[in-house]
């Protein structure tokens, strides 16, 4: 049931450049990333999948520059969201394979997947709101600096959330006993 809603992500990942420009060598090539993502989907293999993440995003980046579109950060993160809950949905199925779940395993994901998105479209248009507040008061020459920083700040936060789930894998919560 997981590998559906990896379909269903690959699926959009296909739309989402065509929808910016409708060109056919952007169509080509996203039908391309769809023929490596299906077996890495199908199959339970991570790695088809990664290099389709790779395909899908260069194939935006392609449509963004033939179309020379003005940038929006928002549709920049939901296209990012997109590719990461396609490579966590072919991770869980990957760990699932085989195993025995209901419908209670998905509709946890979503939840997750809800709040997960929900939070990082929040910082993202906080932070578009104060680069925009910061932009009219600060010198241009303090761009670079600024970008830098915010860089860091998303790079570290991201490295504390890999390692926040590498320690929860590792040392998991023990199960709850009813009475």
């Amino acid at each position: 049931m997981i590998h559906l809603l990896a379909a269903g992500f690959a699926v959009l990942l296909v739309a989402a450049p065509l929808g910016v420009a409708p060109a056919l060598p952007i169509a080509v090539t996203a039908l391309a990333g769809l023929a490596v993502a299906a077996p890495g989907i199908t199959g339970f293999w991570r790695w088809p999948a990664t290099a389709a993440a790779g395909i899908f995003l260069a194939d935006y980046a392609a449509a963004l520059w033939v179309s020379a579109a003005p940038v929006r950060v928002v549709n920049g993160a939901a296209f990012g969201l997109t590719l990461c809950f396609l490579l966590d949905a072919v991770d869980l199925a990957c760990r699932l394979r085989g195993a025995t779940s209901d419908g209670s395993v998905i509709r946890t994901r979503l939840v997750q997947w809800g709040i997960f998105a929900t939070g990082t479209l929040l910082v993202v248009v906080l932070a578009v709101s104060l680069a925009t507040a910061l932009a009219a008061v600060l010198h241009p020459t303090t761009a670079p600096l600024l970008a830098a920083a915010a860089s860091l700040g998303a790079l570290s936060s991201l490295a504390w959330l890999v390692a926040r789930a590498q320690w929860h894998r590792q040392f998991p919560r023990p199960a709850r006993r009813g009475n």
